[in-house]
């Protein structure tokens, strides 16, 4: 129990071998019980209580057949001995979820023991959803104008940034702000997102500037059906487009001999990439860690673990360790192109999509030496310093 979340909906059930006898007792125990308590039944009250459970089988009225789970083997017409002794517990929170539960004395079953059978219904409230910020719909880059559109103006501003020497780190965020505004500005001009059809990746901005149409004339027949037909027109066109774009690129992938990509792409298009289930973090004696300090402990001394560096720390960190040859051009240009696509942005907001549109003649300008030069001779100290702080 030490290992589970208050939050979590928690069932216990089985024979404790306890009776809990007839009558309420605080929020714990109903009035249907069944027999008198003896000494485990106020252990298991006990428990009940600091876990704030209830046992649920004791809330509904019912005759006592349907109440008793054990029959004892001395039991016979002239003596009846006849226990509750197993029980379904649940949080205290979520009691209403429990719709009935009650026994059945006449199941062929090879035990002493009826089972006990409850009906639950989970109905769980529904998040708020909390608005994000918005994001650059990079969907849009599909269609050739769209994109050639966005690249010329994303190109057209990085020819008007300045190319003055930076001096000071002031000047460098200064700078880089100046190149995430000449990126991030027009591309949320122009990349609008769409409100209808957005999970389809094969629409196009044609089809829907159609649909507004066709809503439009609801009351006019005729040019409604026009308008839907000319729509279907369009969503065939659309969809042998992007299936053909797709096969392009299974081939491509097969062509470089890419058996993983071409299966994952594969599965993408039939449909049937399964939902990536999620990882369950362990300690070292395998025991599932539940609680959020001891996640972020456990992960801390894992980094700690896997960046372990025996040399002398005010060596790395002098001026002569953390020296190096100039970031070039071509160096940041094969950084782009093999970036990969889809990936969430960061906090700048910035997709690497977008990126990709800059041409190579103003990759010097906007953030070769100015920008990723001045990060790199500034910021590799205190770099090496925040992954360390023990031994600083």
């Amino acid at each position: 129990m030490q290992s589970l979340k208050s939050r979590d909906i928690t069932l216990v059930l089985g024979d404790f071998n306890a009776k809990i006898g007839r009558g309420r007792f605080n929020n714990c125990v109903g009035e249907y019980g069944l027999g008198r308590r003896n000494e485990r039944g106020d252990r298991l009250l006990q428990f009940c209580q600091e876990n704030d459970f209830i046992i649920s089988n004791t809330f509904f009225k019912l005759p006592n057949r349907r109440l008793y789970t054990w029959k004892s083997p001395q039991d016979d017409k002239q003596n009846i001995v006849r226990n509750q002794i197993d029980y379904i517990l649940i949080n205290h929170r979520y009691k209403n979820v429990i719709k009935s539960v009650k026994t059945y004395p006449g199941a062929d079953v090879s035990s002493d023991h009826n089972p006990l059978v409850a009906r639950f219904l989970i109905a769980l409230k529904k998040q708020r959803v909390i608005p994000t910020a918005n994001r650059i719909d990079v969907s849009g880059l599909k269609i050739q104008e769209t994109r050639q559109r966005l690249q010329n103006n994303i190109n057209d501003n990085l020819r008007t940034l300045k190319n003055n020497q930076i001096t000071t780190e002031e000047d460098t965020d200064k700078q880089w702000e100046d190149l995430k505004n000449a990126l991030i500005e027009p591309s949320k001009i122009i990349l609008t997102k769409q409100k209808i059809g957005e999970k389809q990746e094969w629409i196009t901005p044609e089809i829907l500037k159609l649909m507004n149409e066709r809503r439009g004339v609801k009351d006019n027949n005729d040019a409604y059906k026009n308008i839907q037909k000319e729509i279907r027109s369009k969503i065939r066109e659309a969809k042998e487009v992007f299936y053909k774009r797709k096969c392009d690129e299974i081939e491509a992938l097969q062509e470089k001999h890419d058996s993983f990509n071409v299966h994952k792409k594969v599965k993408e298009l039939a449909g049937l990439q399964k939902k990536r289930q999620p990882s369950i973090l362990t300690d070292q004696n395998g025991k599932i860690i539940m609680e959020m300090e001891e996640k972020l402990r456990t992960w801390k001394n894992y980094i700690i673990e896997l960046f372990d560096d025996e040399r002398d720390i005010n060596r790395l960190v002098t001026e002569q360790e953390n020296s190096g040859p100039e970031i070039t051009k071509e160096e940041v240009i094969h950084a782009i192109k093999i970036t990969k696509d889809g990936k969430a942005a960061g906090h700048d907001e910035l997709p690497s999509e977008i990126l990709k549109l800059i041409e190579e003649e103003n990759i010097h300008r906007s953030v070769q030496h100015h920008i990723q030069n001045r990060y790199y001779t500034q910021g590799m100290v205190a770099i090496s310093v925040r992954h360390y702080p023990e031994k600083t």
